[in-house]
């Protein structure tokens, strides 16, 4: 049980870390300033550029960057961004971190935690 422990602790830190750097980049977007004309809202081309892609909080984006976590990608409007090359890089980052190094620890913690009840 003590081997879950860590890896939740290790696995929620880093979906709060990234959750964090996404909120910040999307609060860092500067396309939101022209967002308050009602023409350019009420327009079908300029109006997706005025959605956040995670939210107005930061609990959405905390949320936001757990279904990541679990292969829920979301990255349609990263292009239409002023941070889209650094999107795409904390995004890559999140991808390897929390996909490919964290679930193959989560599996060789498992392994061991099995191997140890076998004996």
């Amino acid at each position: 049980m003590s081997d879950m422990k860590t890896f939740s602790i290790i696995f929620a830190m880093a979906v709060i870390a990234f959750g964090n750097c996404f909120f910040i980049l999307a609060l860092m977007d500067h396309d939101y300033d022209k967002c308050n004309d009602p023409a350019i809202f009420n327009d079908p081309v300029q109006a997706p550029l005025c959605e956040k892609f995670v939210g107005n909080d930061l609990l959405t984006a905390i949320v936001y960057s757990f279904r990541m976590g679990l292969g829920d990608f979301q990255v349609d409007s990263y292009d239409r961004k002023v941070n889209g090359a650094l999107l795409w890089i904390v995004f890559i980052s999140a991808v390897i971190i929390m996909q490919i190094i964290l679930l193959n620890m989560l599996i060789a913690i498992m392994g061991e935690t099995f191997k140890s009840v076998t004996e």
